[in-house]
């Protein structure tokens, strides 16, 4: 229904966000849609099958210049999936308002080399080199 009323208002209409925005700034701009359009249910379930806590849902308004928007069309304007919006839903609610960091950010690789090993490869290749002129070179020579 509303991605109709946007094709008839802008016949070309396109993503609104494909690459003005860096990861973490679009990841910042959706949490702070999240935070400004959700919306605590009153309806709390108090009870479920498998324990005995209560669950609260959050239910979200997806607003584009101030018109209430379907999820397809929020998605699509902001060129992401349901999964990303998930995560960063899921992120927000168990971290507060931090970017997205990915888990592997941090670890080094496991075939890295320390910066001595990598000195001594290049000091080596540049000796094979030099040496390896010298002989070619001389090779080459026309005796006189």
């Amino acid at each position: 229904m509303c991605t109709t009323f946007f094709r008839e208002r802008c016949p070309g209409m396109q993503v609104l966000v494909p690459q003005q925005l860096s990861h973490g700034e679009l990841d910042m701009l959706l949490i702070g849609q999240l935070l400004a359009f959700g919306d605590v249910s009153s309806s709390v379930s108090t009870e479920s099958r498998h324990s005995p806590s209560s669950r609260v849902q959050i239910h979200y308004s997806y607003t584009h210049k101030g018109k209430i928007i379907c999820l397809k069309t929020f998605l699509f304007l902001h060129n992401i999936g349901i999964k990303r919006l998930k995560i960063l839903a899921k992120s927000y609610h168990n971290h507060g308002i931090l970017p997205e960091v990915h888990g592997n950010s941090k670890r080094l690789p496991h075939n890295t080399l320390s910066l001595s090993s990598v000195q001594h490869v290049i000091s080596f290749l540049v000796n094979l080199c030099a040496c390896q002129s010298r002989v070619y070179a001389n090779s080459f020579s026309s005796p006189l």
